[in-house]
């Protein structure tokens, strides 16, 4: 390679956003571990090493409180990215990994799926759950906790203080002593903040 060659990669890497532009490392749902096989006080997937050693250890703790007190088994998965080849979003990914790891009690179905992406131009959380939570955790009041709890940490690459904030809104929920009850659910409320943080 000449020296112009050689000039001009060593600039690429300069350029902002050039890391973005490399290929991201694409799951799909088979190739995610699953870490409750290892040892069932493991709750975190993060395969790609993306959280402090600190933040799994309290994400454990508080998914394993969920479990004890009140019989909800809880998964978070952290990604780069999926395989949009095979998956048409990160909410049909989650389905999936949800129904393939069979999270939630067969009976009581009351499984929650955490998952984060994290890739640049593709940044998303999303939660799955199963139909025993579904009139408690609901569709408008998860993006409620995403939008106000999570994404303020998450759009500043926070992602462990992320996570935790959300899922100690989620049993605070499932309690009954969470602020966001008592706020009515609009649009502008989960519209506005999803959008900032994924764009």
């Amino acid at each position: 390679m000449n020296r112009f060659k050689q000039l001009s990669v060593a600039l690429l890497f300069l350029l902002p956003g050039f890391a973005g532009l490399q290929a991201q490392e694409r799951y799909t749902v088979e190739e995610v571990p699953n870490v409750q096989l290892e040892d069932y006080t493991n709750y975190v997937s993060d395969p790609e090493e993306q959280l402090e050693i600190g933040d799994i250890l309290l994400l454990d703790e508080r998914a394993a409180e969920l479990r004890d007190s009140l019989g909800m088994q809880t998964a978070i998965v952290v990604l780069p990215a999926i395989d949009t080849k095979r998956y048409t979003s990160a909410k049909a990914f989650a389905t999936e990994l949800f129904n393939h790891w069979g999270i939630g009690d067969s009976q009581s179905n009351n499984g929650l799926l955490i998952l984060l992406l994290t890739a640049d131009g593709e940044r998303e959380v999303v939660f799955e759950t199963g139909y025993g939570l579904g009139e408690t955790l609901t569709d408008g009041l998860s993006k409620l906790i995403q939008s106000q709890k999570m994404i303020p940490f998450l759009k500043e690459g926070e992602y462990g203080e992320g996570l935790i904030a959300g899922i100690e809104e989620v049993e605070k929920v499932l309690r009954g002593t969470s602020d966001l009850i008592k706020e009515p659910v609009t649009m502008n409320d989960m519209k506005w903040p999803l959008i900032i943080w994924l764009v």
